[in-house]
This record gives C-alpha cells, structure tokens and sequence, in this order.
C-alpha cells in the first residue's frame, strides 16, 4: 500500500519513538516466521542458546559497533543474570538479581564463540576496520599521574639526533604510520531496534547501559595519556571510530545524572576534540556538565580539568572571553586546593587567552605573576611552562631580544627536567624568533632539532609544526622545490592526525611559496582552501594571514580590478591586527609592502584610499567572501559551500 519512500520515512519515525511497531502485520498464508520482520528477527533468537540471546540483546547498548574487547567488557558477567518476570533488583556489584528466578541465563568471558553465533545467523556483522598503528623508537607511554607541561598542557618525549638537516627530514608519512586490521562487530539497525527492546524487557537496560559508559570513561582517560605519547595517531583514530559510543556514553551520563562520570569522560575527550576539530560538540558536552545543577558536588580536581578542556575548545573558536572565563573558574578551585603549580599553570593559560584578546600588557603581567609563583614555590616544572609562555608573548610583541632570552632559559630548564616535549617545543619557539626575523640558518639549526625529537616519539602534530618553519627558511633561501617538498611533508602529517588548524597553516604557508614562484592560479587555488577550511574553525589569525597573501597574489596578478579587492584585503586584516595587537611578523613586511605599493600604483591615490577605506569597515567574515570571489575557476560553488 505504501511506497517505498513512504514507508522508509515512517521507519524512520518508529525508530525514533516506537521501535519495529510498523512491522507487526503481514500476509496470513505464510508460516508465522515469514510473515512480518519482527516475528523473522524473533524465530532467529529463538533459536540462540540462552547465552547468545543475552549477547544479542546486550550488544544493543553499543552505537556504530563496537571490538571484542568492547564486547567482552560491557555484554559479559561476572555473575549471572536471571531473567525473570518479577521486577528485578540491582546488587550493590551492577549485576541484576532476583528472588524469583525461572531461568538464569549467564554469558562468560570469552565471548567469541557466542559472537560467531549471531554472525552465522545475521543477527551480527563482522567486518575488518583499518586503524594506524605508530611505530617511535624506544618511546613509552607515559603513566596517568605523570606531570604534562607540553604545549596546551599535552606533553611529548624524545631525544634530539645529531647531524640531520632539513633534507633528511623529507619521508613518506605512510611508511611512519602503518596500520592494522582488526574486527568490528555491529548490528543492522532492524535487529539493533529488536534488541533495543528486548533489553529493556529484560529489566537490565540501566546496569548494562552503566557498564557501557564506565568502559568508554577507562578507555578515554587511557586514551588522554596515550595522547602525549607515540601512540597518537592510532587512539586518535580508535577515538574517532568509537565516537559514537563516546555520545552514547556521554548521553547516558547526563540522562542518568551521573555528572561526576560525564565530566570525567568529557573532560577526557577535550584532546581529541581539539586535534580533531570537534571544537563546537566538545565544547557543548563540557559546558552541559559543568553548567548542570548540582554540578558542585563533583570532586574539584575533575571541574578543573573539564574547565580547562571547555577554555581551550573555547580559545581555538578565538571565543577568548569564554576561555579565560573558564580559566579563571579553574584557577579558584586550584587554589582552593593549594595546588600552586596547577596555579601557576592556570595563570600562564590565562596570559595566552589575554594575548589572543590583543591584550598584551595584561598578558605579560599573568604570565609574570605565573613564573614568580611558580619559582617561588619551587615548582620547575610550572615555572619552565611560564618561561614558555613567556617566550611567546614576548616574541608577538615584536621584543625579540627579550623572547629569545626567555625561550633559551625554558629550553635549559626543560633540559634540567628531562622533559624532552618543552625542549621540543622551546627550539620551535626560538626557530619562530629566526623565522619572524628572516634567519634561515638559525631556523634550520632548532627546527631540525625539534623535528628530530618529535619524530622519535611519533608526535606527529609537532614535527609538522616546524617542518613548516622548515619550509619557511628554504623558501627565504630561494629552495622553492624543497620548500615544497617539506611543506607536503607537513601537510600530509597535519590530515592524517585530522589538526584543521595546521592544515589551514600549511596550505596558507603552501600559497605564499606558489606566489613567490609566480605560480598565482596555484596560489589562489591553495589559498582558497586555507581561508574556506579556517574561516569556519579558525584560528583566525592564520585567516587573516591568507587574507594577506591572497591580497599579494591579487596585486602580482597586474589587473586593476583585483587590485581593488587587494586593497580592501589589506585594510580589513589591517583594522583586525589593529584591534588584537597582533603586528605583521617582520620576515613578511618587505613582500607586504611591495604589495601595498603595486597596488596603490594601479589605483591612484584617491582609488586607493577610498578601496581602503571600505575594507577596513568590514567585519572579518566580509573580507573572506571577498577573497573567495578570487577564487580560481576550478573552485565551484558546492565546493567552496562544501569546504566551509
């Protein structure tokens, strides 16, 4: 009677209230079993042993699919479980119970003889998902309780190799980063809605719901720690694949009331989300926790952490009022604490939000009070963070001198520690000093330095990181060919770790060498990308950026029209820097004002100034559909509209 379309939509429908409802009538001449789906799927189960019919119901609980390890710890019992049709009980262990028991039914550990059951029968899909595996050399994963005082609080070891140069940094990401096969089981979602039902029947919903989040909150924490250690591509990947049982998990938390495990489990995911651009969904599964009533009863070391998960998601949408909002909650419930080293930390975080504002005064003063705190209480580990912080708003503020000095003294006292992630990440400041000033031989000399020890440990994000300086300091040489080289290099390792904002860097980086080698459709082409794929995410300094270069590609192109659209480029990214207090880095003024002198030669004074005029009125979103209009024929519209 139905279409197929009608009937898909009212499936749909059922899914989301009344499971399998549609589906309770079919033709009376057929065995029962043929007759409707649902008595099909029933016939299947009733021919499962009791152990299979508890798995079958169980697996329900798990969205997308799960491993066998997931199976084995969430579907199985340490004691059995009796179905029965008096109202069952939960003991104090999770498992269920009754008085009254007519059939006790228990699933034990292993459970892949119960799993190939259902596969035979198509009551379960098996099917071999690919996950990347890292390989670093002597590397080991460090202890929950180990200290992180990396970049954003997400540490990195390795050791430095002698003798390496730029050049010999160039390998294929893929022959870094093997992977391997393993199982994933999961349900069609007609079978899915059948169990649904079955385990709520089963009076056992809510304790094996509970398993299912306390296994998911384990395996993010293990994944948290795993995050700063070499094995970040292959959890990074293993997070993604399981992030629906994450929500799931997350969901449940909430619903249950359980906050202490949602804030847990959030403030554990906040790395993943970061590194792969789930800014707005982690941001709003934080904040429904933490903004929750009741919210307070939650032991203060996890609100801090989640704090400082929901501040960083919020600095990366350059929301940096939100962000220091959020420090400054932390900051209180760590001094509550007398933790004056997580202090110190919240205090040099604060200083990063206050120069993401343009703030720089007010930043300098946080992560000054920061460093004399920390030093005063002896904490080398915060007081080495400080001094890198410090090293970075210095640097912005053009003080060099001063940057270099304090970026010299951290890199000494990461060295004293043994914490080879800030010596990592003291050299890539020091090569960002050389790098704003134009020196490609003191980027090369700490940049290569810092790739060689973020290669050890496999941590892919940091090596990219200064292989684009890296790119930088070829192209100052005028090795465009091994700019490019390296650049790729850098590109392929910030997608295959899904970092949007080193993707967006690179391809802004990408754009600026193609217009140095007179390569404008290339150029444009790469540029369009950059600013499409940050715009939406940022961070939109590096939009500005290529606001800036696409205006340079526009002027070098010799056509007046685009020289308007590079005027009213330039003045907008210029009234953007006035506002923050984020000056144009040094090595790039001599291109920037070569440009600016092209394009008031093609105009005339009075075009120039009244296209300058109009650009620097813009709000930033304004002056990215403009760059956009430059965008190379090869750019469509649903591309573009897909990109942002």
């Amino acid at each position: 009677m139905l279409s197929p379309a009608a009937l898909l939509a009212r499936l749909d429908q059922a899914y989301d209230h009344t499971p399998l409802q549609l589906l309770t009538g079919g033709p009376r001449d057929l065995p029962a079993r043929h007759q409707t789906l649902w008595d099909t799927i029933s016939w299947s189960d009733a021919l499962l042993t009791p152990a299979e019919q508890v798995l079958l119901r169980r697996l329900v609980v798990f969205v997308g699919g799960c491993t066998l390890e997931a199976a084995e710890a969430v579907c199985t019992d340490a004691a059995s479980v009796d179905v029965v049709d008096a109202e069952p009980r939960e003991r104090g262990d999770g498992v269920l119970s009754t008085n009254a028991s007519r059939n006790a039914e228990s699933l034990a550990p292993p459970l892949l003889d119960a799993l190939s059951a259902l596969v035979d029968a198509s009551l379960a899909l098996v099917e071999d998902i690919e996950i990347p595996r890292d390989v670093a050399a002597d590397a080991v994963l460090p202890t929950m309780g180990q200290t992180r005082t990396g970049l954003r609080g997400i540490g990195l070891a390795g050791t430095g190799q002698a003798g390496l140069g730029p050049a010999d940094l160039l390998r294929a990401p893929e022959a870094r980063v093997p992977s391997e096969n393993i199982p994933w089981f999961r349900q069609l979602e007609m079978i899915r809605a059948y169990g649904l039902e079955r385990l709520e029947a089963s009076g056992e919903a809510t304790a094996v719901r509970r398993r299912h989040a306390a296994y998911y909150l384990t395996l993010a924490e293990t994944a948290a720690t795993a995050l700063a250690g070499p094995e970040q591509a292959t959890w990074l990947a293993r997070l993604e694949r399981e992030h629906d049982n994450l929500r799931a998990a997350l969901a449940w938390a909430r619903e249950s009331g359980d906050f202490a495990l949602g804030l847990r489990l959030a403030g554990a995911l906040w790395p993943f989300w970061q590194r792969h651009s789930h800014l707005s969904e982690g941001r709003r599964w934080l904040e429904r926790f933490l903004f929750t009533a009741g919210v307070e009863a939650v032991a203060p070391e996890v609100r801090a952490t989640a704090l400082t998960g929901a501040a960083w998601l919020a600095h990366d949408q350059d929301d940096f009022a939100s962000a220091d909002a959020r420090f400054e909650e932390g900051l209180a419930l760590y001094r509550s604490l007398g933790q004056t080293g997580r202090v110190a930390e919240m205090l040099a975080h604060r200083a990063v939000m206050a120069r993401g504002q343009g703030q720089y005064d007010r930043a300098l003063a946080l992560v000054e009070e920061s460093l004399a705190l920390a030093r005063a209480a002896g904490e080398c580990a915060a007081s080495a963070y400080a001094l890198f912080r410090l090293g970075l708003v210095t640097r912005e503020r053009g003080d060099y001198d001063r940057a270099a000095v304090v970026y010299r003294e951290a890199l000494a006292a990461y060295r004293a520690l043994g914490d080879r992630s800030g010596v990592a990440f003291a050299l890539l400041g020091l090569g960002n000093i050389a790098r704003d000033q134009g020196d490609a031989e003191r980027v090369e000399a700490y940049c290569t330095e810092s790739v060689a020890l973020c290669q050890e440990l496999g941590c892919h994000w940091g090596t990219a990181f200064a292989l684009n300086n890296l790119a930088l300091a070829a192209a100052m040489r005028g090795g465009l060919t091994q700019a490019e080289a390296l650049m790729e290099e850098a590109l392929a390792l910030f997608r295959t770790q899904g970092i949007q904002g080193g993707v967006v860097e690179l391809l802004i980086t990408r754009g600026r060498v193609a217009c140095d080698r007179g390569a404008y459709d290339a150029a444009r082409a790469t540029l369009t990308e950059g600013l499409a794929r940050g715009w939406p995410a940022g961070p939109h300094w590096l939009v500005v950026t290529g606001l800036e270069e696409m205006a340079r590609v526009a002027v070098a192109e010799g056509d007046v029209a685009h020289a308007v659209h590079a005027a009213r480029l330039y003045a907008a990214a210029a009234a953007w820097r006035g506002a923050v207090g984020a000056p144009l880095p040094p090595y790039r003024r001599a291109a920037y004002e070569a440009a600016l002198s092209m394009a008031r030669k093609a105009l005339g004074a009075d075009a120039f100034a009244a296209a300058w005029a109009e650009g620097e009125a813009w709000p930033l979103e304004q002056a990215v559909a403009d760059a956009l209009t430059l965008a190379p024929a090869v750019f469509a519209a649903p591309q573009l509209l897909a990109l942002l």
